[in-house]
């Protein structure tokens, strides 16, 4: 239950939040959307995503094709990454894991928002047209996962980065509005996510609970976090914030290795010591990623800021 609770539930907020607050950003000075100003944004956002994102899946490729060389036993059942032909080279930057992922797995995010940035004219001209009638459509879709299996084009990608541009675009401060439902969401939310873990095995329902709880999670982030850094309990940390692009975007290559390594090292048999093992590796990974980060960033100061976009 814990596994989900984290992974399936809690973790479930991530994603829509950065795709909304990504739409948001992308149109949050307003005015008129004109093609001078769409190819600018465009441009900008090549080198803070497109760059870093081909540069890191390369990475991963060079870390596994070293991996597989000197531990050639570790990558049983998959294909060596030596033996891929140009055409699933090139996949490796679109869909090359399992028919949905590029090599770089979490960065399937960057794909998507890419994508649904390069149709920002459509998503505009929507919402200027229809407005909130344009979120409601798109919400149910999401929400009752009613889309087209194409990879690149997930509809919540489209429908969170649409629920910021709506912000953006009407000039509208989605913190103010969504201020008056912290104490609900409060509330509302662990309810939810008990009564998924008690429907866990019923995945009909869990579902759409899943879909309702990143709804309350995400309304419970932005009024939580806007509350306590309005009256100065919490600050924005520089170095995590700059780090964080970076902590991404290495963290599940080396993840995946150490928990192999502490599988293998420690036979964790029991749910503890499996346990033990889930909280533990993803601890290591973020301090010594945070460690790795601030030593490039002191050395290869150029190269750093290419591999995070600028950041």
């Amino acid at each position: 239950m814990i596994f989900m609770l984290i992974s399936n539930i809690f973790a479930n907020v991530a994603v829509p939040l950065f795709f909304f607050i990504s739409g948001f950003l992308f149109f949050n000075k307003g005015g008129v959307f004109t093609l001078t100003t769409y190819l600018k944004k465009i441009r900008k956002r090549a080198k803070s995503l497109l760059v870093p994102y081909i540069i890191w899946n390369i990475i991963v490729y060079l870390i596994l094709l070293l991996w597989q060389t000197f531990w050639p036993g570790s990558s049983s059942g998959s294909k060596l990454v030596i033996n891929y032909s140009f055409v699933e080279w090139l996949r490796i930057f679109w869909d090359i894991r399992s028919g949905f992922y590029p090599l770089c797995a979490q960065f399937w995010f960057l794909r998507d928002l890419m994508v649904v940035m390069i149709l920002s004219p459509v998503v505009y001209l929507l919402v200027k047209l229809l407005k909130q009638y344009f979120l409601c459509i798109l919400g149910i879709l999401w929400f009752t996962n009613t889309w087209f299996d194409i990879t690149g084009l997930s509809i919540a990608a489209i429908f969170f980065f649409s629920c910021g541009s709506y912000f953006g675009i009407m000039k509208k401060n989605f913190v103010n509005i969504l201020r008056p439902l912290m104490k609900l969401s409060v509330i509302i939310y662990p309810i939810v996510c008990l009564t998924i873990l008690y429907f866990r095995s019923e995945p009909a329902v869990v579902k759409y609970l899943l879909s309702l709880s990143t709804l309350i999670g995400m309304i419970l982030a932005i009024t939580i976090s806007a509350y306590y850094i309005s009256r100065g309990k919490w600050s924005v940390n520089n170095f995590l914030s700059e780090s964080s692009f970076f902590i991404y975007a290495y963290h599940q290559i080396i993840l995946a290795l150490v928990v192999k390594i502490a599988v293998k090292t420690f036979y964790p048999m029991s749910d503890f010591g499996l346990l033990v093992v889930y909280i533990i590796s993803p601890i290591l990974i973020i301090c010594f990623g945070l460690g790795l980060y601030y030593v490039l960033r002191h050395y290869l100061p150029r190269f750093t800021s290419i591999i995070t976009g600028g950041r």
